[in-house]
C-alpha cells in the first residue's frame, strides 16, 4: 500500500528585500504551492505466499482430493492472492482438475487451501507426478 501527504506552501515572505534581483516573482506560481509525496510500500506489510510443504503424496482413488495448504509469512496486512497452475509431470491433465485458479486471503488470514480433485482411472499405472506453482499478482 503506498502512503502520500502533501505539502503546501501556505505564505511567502521575502528574507531580505535588498537581494531581490529584476523582477522575479517572491510567490509559488499557479501549480507549484503544492508537491505530493509518496511512501512507497517496503516492509512487506502484506507478506507473501508459499505452499506449506514441498511434496505431498495422495492415493488415486474415487473422489480423491488433495488439499494443498498455502501460507502467508511476513506480514498480514490487507489482502493477497496468487494464481496457481497444476501441471503433470509423468501425471497425465486427465489425472487432476482444476489445473489452474486462484487463491485469495483476506487481510489478517494467514492460511488457505487450493483442493484439486485427483480422478481416478480403471488403468493400473505407476506412480505419477504432476507439479503446482503458485504465481502472486
Amino acid at each position: 500500500m503506498t502512503e502520500s501527504f502533501f505539502v503546501n506552501i501556505t505564505s511567502v515572505r521575502l528574507v531580505d528585500e535588498g537581494d531581490r534581483q529584476g523582477s522575479e516573482s517572491t510567490s509559488p506560481r499557479a501549480g507549484d504551492e503544492a508537491v505530493q509525496v509518496q511512501i512507497a510500500e517496503n516492509d512487506n506489510s502484506r507478506g507473501s505466499l508459499s505452499f506449506a510443504m514441498a511434496t505431498v503424496s495422495v492415493a488415486e482413488v474415487i473422489d480423491g482430493r488433495v488439499r494443498l495448504e498455502v501460507r502467508r509469512a511476513g506480514g498480514s496486512f490487507g489482502a493477497v492472492g496468487a494464481e496457481f497452475t497444476a501441471l503433470g509431470v509423468s501425471a497425465s491433465s486427465l489425472d487432476f482438475e482444476p489445473s489452474s485458479g486462484s487463491v485469495t486471503l483476506e487481510s489478517g488470514v494467514g492460511v488457505a487451501f487450493i483442493e484439486v480433485n485427483i480422478i481416478n482411472d480403471p488403468e493400473p499405472e505407476i506412480e505419477e507426478v504432476g507439479v503446482a506453482s503458485l504465481i502472486s499478482y
